[in-house]
């Protein structure tokens, strides 16, 4: 069953998913989301990893049901919001952590912030991006999105969600979808520039918590290979069977993958 929380952090409160039962013994898991979701991004995946350990996912600063940040918030500041999350639920204990997309960076910088409090990292699909394609890509991404009075504002976000996905989703897991994307209104840009100005590959090879890099054939595949080549002993694990919907039709092949990996 999954339970909603708030945790003080360093920019208001931070809202949090549960699942699982406290009483296991397994590291916590945490779960970081892709732009532009919140923790709901692993509603499909979660209560799968949760049969054998705990697990938190966590709506960043902005998104979901988390207080904004008072300024453009970078990859360092969600990783500051995770630190709290991690002093709020694990004690003394280390955690894991369980990135996907920008979920990935935000990952690295909190091993990076917190290297006595995690034990192990799982990068799924990392935005390993050359500075001069990160650059390209902040340039076309807006400091906030655009609002519209007509209902074909929201166009975007439903072909994203819901349109384009339909063959691989339930239509009201991708409504959900749609919901949370829009939540965050004009600041939806805000995980997407943040990832567009964080160091990749000085922060990469800094990195000394074990770490597997999981690459899909969903669109990143080869910035994940060069992501497992720049962090420090990272083991390389291709899942190319999986081609769309990572989290969703995908989920049943991660959540394999990653319980095996973390039982080692």
């Amino acid at each position: 069953m999954m339970t909603k929380h708030y945790i003080d952090g360093p920019f208001g409160q931070i809202h949090i998913r549960r699942w699982g039962d406290d009483s296991c013994n397994e590291p916590l898991l945490i779960c970081l989301a892709p732009s532009p979701f919140s923790g709901v991004a692993y509603s499909t995946l979660a209560p799968l990893l949760a049969s054998e350990r705990r697990v938190v996912a966590i709506d960043y600063p902005g998104y979901g049901l988390s207080d904004p940040c008072d300024k453009a918030p970078l990859i360092e500041d969600y990783a500051k919001a995770v630190a709290a999350v991690i002093e709020a639920l694990s004690a003394d204990e280390p955690v894991d952590l369980l990135g996907f997309h920008t979920g990935c960076l935000v990952a690295v910088e909190t091993s990076l912030l917190f290297t006595e409090r995690v034990k192990r990292m799982l990068l799924v699909d990392v935005p390993f991006f050359e500075p001069a394609k990160q650059e390209e890509l902040l340039a076309k991404t807006p400091l906030e999105s655009e609002l519209s009075s007509e209902l074909l504002g929201l166009n975007k976000a439903w072909d994203f969600c819901v349109a384009k996905r339909l063959e691989h989703i339930p239509l009201p897991r991708a409504y959900d979808m749609f919901l949370d994307y829009i939540s965050a209104g004009q600041a939806s840009n805000a995980a997407f520039r943040a990832a567009f100005q964080y160091s990749c590959e000085a922060q990469f090879s800094k990195v000394s918590t074990p770490c597997w890099v999981i690459a899909t054939s969903s669109g990143l595949f080869e910035p994940s290979r060069a992501t497992a080549e720049v962090i420090q002993n990272a083991e390389l694990v291709e899942l190319t069977e999986i081609t769309v919907a990572v989290l969703e039709k995908g989920a049943p092949i991660i959540s394999q993958a990653v319980s095996g990996l973390l039982s080692n």
